[in-house]
């Protein structure tokens, strides 16, 4: 890597109440195979001793910011890239971690291609597990074998929002792109769809980035992680309407009604778990296929009983 070795790239972490995780998370990019890096650290008002670890930090490569109030990760992130001075950014969440050559195969793709934003696959790991029970591209039976162009379709219906991007700093500087501060979940989504209706994305097959699934995380707490999202994409739609085109507005629509009735699929279960009968027979009533389910669950019960 002669050419791409002489790009500096900005590696931001937004920090809150991660006391267990940062040191890990740090090290992963500390340890890159990659070394033109500088890492900005914008910690949000963290109530743990995060804030102590970051202080105690002696790198001259990273530069730690403290917000003066919680204001969320993506004003964070946008402070972030703001601070930055490399010629790309990724961004890596603070409980997550990356392979040790993800930046010296992300940067070489990147410029080898001539495209602004490349992201790799992600591994999905459960807390104290060491290798992934899935990634993102086999959940979404997403096919990469080689390097490849994702269209702005194929993002919205496979609702790729979890995707971390590697970028060009310029473009999204010149396109005024920025991750949404009002909005608190989905907010990687949006960011995404931005960047997608400016340029192009590609993506690559393998996988450098470990995500970790800990307990209260959005992936493991549907009800709440669909919540945001019909909430996210309504706002989106009602503010940007004058400048989304037609054809996006369809296929977002399109995504808010599965993430509508994904809710309420959840919220059924939960019904019935807790025994709530009036509201699952009201359930039942709009979705009657929501019966098998039921029928299902009793049987189950009547199994376990039966024992």
């Amino acid at each position: 890597m002669l050419v791409s070795s002489l790009s500096k790239v900005s590696v931001i972490i937004t920090t809150y109440n991660v006391e267990k995780y940062i040191l890990f998370a740090l090290d992963s990019v500390l340890r890159q195979s990659y070394k033109n890096i500088e890492i900005i650290i914008v910690d949000d008002c963290s109530s743990d001793n995060t804030k102590n670890i970051l202080e105690n930090i002696g790198d001259s490569r990273i530069k730690i910011y403290f917000n003066e109030n919680n204001k969320g990760p993506s004003y964070s992130r946008n402070k972030g890239i703001e601070k930055a001075t490399g010629k790309y950014v990724a961004i890596l969440d603070s409980d997550d971690w990356w392979e040790d050559s993800r930046l010296e195969k992300c940067i070489e793709a990147i410029e080898k291609s001539n495209v602004n934003v490349i992201c790799d696959d992600i591994n999905f790991i459960i807390d104290g597990e060491v290798n992934p029970y899935s990634t993102l591209f086999n959940s979404k039976e997403l096919k990469i074998i080689k390097p490849t162009s994702i269209p702005i379709n194929l993002f919205i219906n496979k609702d790729l929002g979890l995707l971390k991007p590697i970028l060009n700093r310029d473009f999204i500087i010149k396109n005024n792109i920025k991750y949404a501060e009002e909005v608190k979940y989905g907010e990687d989504f949006l960011f995404l769809l931005e960047v997608l209706r400016h340029g192009e994305v590609l993506l690559i097959p393998k996988g450098y980035y470990n995500y970790r699934e800990r307990e209260g995380s959005l992936v493991r707490n549907s009800k709440i992680l669909f919540e945001g999202l019909i909430n996210s994409t309504t706002n989106y739609l009602n503010n940007e309407s004058d400048t989304i085109p037609l054809e996006v507005q369809v296929l977002l629509k399109s995504r808010l009604e599965r993430h509508r009735n994904l809710l309420t699929w959840v919220l059924f279960k939960e019904d019935i778990k807790r025994f709530k009968l009036l509201s699952v027979l009201k359930r039942i009533i709009t979705k009657p296929k929501f019966s098998l389910f039921l029928i299902g669950f009793l049987y189950s019960k009547l199994k376990v009983t039966g024992k």
